[in-house]
């Protein structure tokens, strides 16, 4: 395989996981219009009722995140944990289980019901994103090291021509 051809698919990859991460970021940004809008309106009912039912807020939702030039679709609880005075909470994240997955059950403790059908729809759309994304990751990470064997091997081959022409010369 030419190096051309490994940079035209690099920037082929690039390009599909753009695409892939403003669609995810589309449903999330679906998720956190109608999770907010329900909290407002659940704080509303808390503070006319005085909250018979108790906390009614949701806790859960997604972020998208970069670390190490690698893209995550993560969730997390934003939900109070503990009274008082409270420092700025950037969210606990939920681990999602074996590879990039995240299943019902990890959600049911802490959402509340009207939220799990948000998070329920929210995730049957991330899920495919979230395999996409991590399968273009690792291609990503094959060509490069695919590429830096080709330059290395390229680099070796030239210096033995140098060497050669050297010892002959």
């Amino acid at each position: 395989m030419s190096r051309q051809a490994i940079e035209a698919a690099r920037s082929e990859l690039r390009l599909t996981l753009e695409k892939l991460i403003e669609e995810a970021k589309e449903i999330v940004d679906w998720y956190w219009i109608e999770w907010r809008l329900t909290n407002s309106r659940l704080r509303e009912r808390e503070k006319q009722t005085n909250a018979p039912e108790g906390y009614l807020r949701g806790n859960i939702a997604p972020r998208i995140t970069e670390r190490t030039g690698k893209t995550y679709i993560e969730w997390l609880v934003y939900g109070p944990g503990r009274y008082g005075a409270r420092q700025k909470s950037w969210g606990e994240r939920i681990a999602p289980r074996k590879g990039p997955v995240y299943h019902l059950s990890q959600f049911q403790k802490k959402a509340q019901p009207w939220e799990l059908v948000l998070i329920e729809q929210a995730e049957s759309k991330l899920r495919s994103l979230r395999y996409a994304i991590e399968n273009i990751h690792g291609s990503q990470a094959y060509l490069s090291r695919l590429l830096s064997k080709m330059n290395d091997a390229s680099d070796t081959d030239e210096s033995e021509q140098l060497d050669n022409e050297v010892n002959n010369g």
